[in-house]
């Protein structure tokens, strides 16, 4: 295989050597393996970016959704029920369509979006658990946050875009999703909403809200900050604390 490199033009044989090992490592990674375990080199060798996306969308694929989540639907309550039965409609007769699921902590959000998961996955389907916060992605089965699975920066402004090839996996397998859910979308910004809707129309290839596709987004407006007209964008988080605790004017 150092032969084959030779063509890059690269002269030191050590460079053609970590080349090599890299490519070896990209094709042990995709079969759940690591080439740090044989302890080759005291250098440790990290997966390509195109073998790290091609091991999260195989397992996106392959999530086996338990018994107990599959029969979920049937626990939903009266109102939660309603919901279920109007997204799966879409969802299954692939009609487009966008919901916001409203509601204080505690009210049962994160129970129907479970049950609506276990229900696309169980028939076979792609279905994209997201959240803005780390920590309640890992609530689900294949969780990511937002800014990860759709390679959203962190700081946006009006020429934000996210970094998707419509060439990649990861567009095949956004393309390929019969539902997206994104928690705790009141805790984000507008413009990640905006650039997250150009995303989707721009790999479905149409104009359409949201490329098209059935989104579920949810959240608690109860939880965010209140928003003051002038205010500064930093605050410290002591500061922060005192006005959730005692209702404090920003501009004070």
């Amino acid at each position: 295989m150092i032969e084959d490199y030779k063509v890059l033009q690269i002269t030191e044989r050590r460079e053609i050597r970590y080349q090599v090992l890299n490519h070896i490592n990209d094709i042990l990674h995709s079969m759940g393996h690591d080439i740090n375990e044989y302890e080759l080199i005291p250098e440790t060798i990290w997966p390509s970016t195109a073998a790290r996306e091609a091991n999260e969308i195989h397992f996106e694929r392959s999530i086996i959704v338990s018994e107990d989540d599959i029969l979920l639907h049937r626990k939903l309550n009266k109102n939660q029920l309603i919901a279920y039965n109007l997204i799966t409609k879409r969802i299954f007769s692939n009609k487009a369509g966008s919901f916001f699921i409203d509601g204080p902590g505690g009210t049962g959000k994160t129970f129907l979006y479970r049950a609506l998961l276990a229900t696309v996955r169980s028939m076979g389907y792609i279905a994209l658990a997201t959240t803005t916060s780390s920590v309640a992605a890992s609530i689900f089965l294949g969780g990511r946050t937002t800014h990860s699975r759709f390679k959203i920066p962190i700081e946006i402004d009006e020429n934000t875009s996210c970094n998707i090839s419509k060439e990649s996996s990861l567009a095949g397998l956004i393309r390929d999703a019969k539902l997206i859910v994104w928690d705790e979308v009141s805790m984000a910004k507008r413009r990640m909403l905006n650039v997250f809707d150009l995303l989707l129309k721009d790999l479905m290839n149409t104009n359409a809200l949201f490329g098209g596709k059935v989104i579920v987004l949810g959240g608690d407006f109860r939880q965010t900050l209140p928003v003051v007209r002038y205010g500064k964008k930093k605050i410290s988080l002591a500061k922060v604390c005192y006005i959730l605790a005692f209702g404090m004017n920003l501009k004070n």
